[in-house]
């Protein structure tokens, strides 16, 4: 259908370049999209494709300069943030200007956020929070005792596997079962590749520091 219009999203782009420092790798590894895109680049079709770094392709071809509209995405406004707050399931209009107020448009707070609201639902529970660092602290006052513990050690690798998660469990006595580490990783700050498992750099700094 001529009309039809198609949208392919790509996230986190840079994954294609973290083995690769040399930037005429980072063109030879994505050279099989950059022939996807020119097959349908006078078509209906739009590629929105986000990740840390700019493409690479203009350093190969020049034209595609005239194809490549960038855009440098900010933190939320005040108004953007309460309409995320809204969408995560928070209805309580003093709790969602708290949060807005407080996260300064950051996503990653905004979130973290409704990791507490679900496990504590007080109205005032945000109150007397007015800077990141008070929200962190809350975060971790409200986690319980075994989860506070097992992610501070997770939080030195930072990165770890199934493997290295059972070993640290059963070298210090933690509840390796798989309801445990699924409730553990349903925070928002774990990013899941396959099986490996990412904390949020603010979180491993947070209880490093602790």
């Amino acid at each position: 259908n001529p009309d039809r219009k198609i949208l392919f999203v790509l996230d986190t782009y840079e994954k294609l370049w973290n083995i690769y420092k040399n930037d005429n790798f980072k063109l030879d590894i994505d050279e099989w999209i950059t022939d996807i895109v020119s097959e349908l680049v006078n078509t209906n079709t739009l590629f929105i494709i986000s990740g840390r770094e700019e493409l690479k392709w203009t350093l190969k071809n020049p034209e595609w300069e005239k194809f490549i509209d960038k855009k440098q995405l900010d933190v939320f406004t005040y108004e953007e943030s309460l309409n995320l707050i809204s969408k995560l399931g928070i209805e309580n209009e003093r709790i969602a200007h708290n949060i807005a107020a407080f996260s300064k448009g950051y996503p990653f707070y905004i979130e973290l956020s409704l990791d507490i609201y679900e496990r504590n639902k007080e109205t005032s529970i945000f109150d007397d929070l007015t800077n990141h660092e008070k929200i962190l602290n809350r975060f971790k006052d409200n986690l319980g005792a075994k989860q506070t513990t097992i992610l501070e050690y997770l939080s030195v690798p930072r990165r770890f596997d199934n493997e290295l998660y059972s070993y640290i469990s059963k070298e210090f006595n933690f509840d390796s079962s798989e309801s445990f580490f699924k409730e553990l990783i349903s925070f928002s700050f774990f990013e899941i590749d396959e099986n490996e498992y990412k904390i949020h750099n603010l979180i491993t700094k947070s209880f490093n520091n602790s």
